[in-house]
């Protein structure tokens, strides 16, 4: 029940409903405070799990099911940032163009001589250890593909 209502005030309706949509506001407010950040941490070499991870970071990032979402490739699956393949594609550019890719791992990309078509396509090469250290650092929740 709500706090703050003394049985003496219910005879009045007015002041039941306004203590009822404070304590509403308020948990509502605690509510969305307790969400946790998100960070998908995709480094599967096979490509058909490290796209389940970028449809899942896409799908939470598009229903607000964390208060962020973050992405950090790693490895062959940085090559997903240049796949063409239509379904792969739309989850990448979209989290490209709302901010979610945080980086890809600057090493694996001069590796693989991906480091100017990854930074053509506005994603920031960045040492995944580190940037993977700051995020959890920052209170972002690991999800591993």
């Amino acid at each position: 029940m709500c706090r703050n209502v003394n049985l003496l005030n219910l005879k009045y309706p007015d002041y039941l409903l306004k203590k009822l949509h404070e304590n509403f506001k308020v948990g509502l407010h605690n509510h969305f405070m307790s969400m946790k950040k998100a960070l998908f941490y995709i480094v599967a070499s096979e490509k058909d799990r490290a796209a389940m991870g970028l449809t899942v970071a896409r799908r939470a990032a598009e229903h607000s099911r964390f208060s962020d979402v973050k992405v950090i490739l790693q490895g062959e699956s940085e090559k997903l940032l240049l796949d063409e393949t239509p379904g792969i594609k739309d989850n990448v550019d979209y989290l490209i163009k709302n901010h979610h890719i945080d980086s890809a791992c600057k090493f694996i990309a001069e590796k693989l001589t991906l480091t100017a078509p990854i930074l053509k396509r506005g994603v920031d090469l960045q040492p995944a250890g580190e940037r993977l250290a700051a995020l959890v650092n920052d209170d972002y929740v690991p999800i591993v593909f």
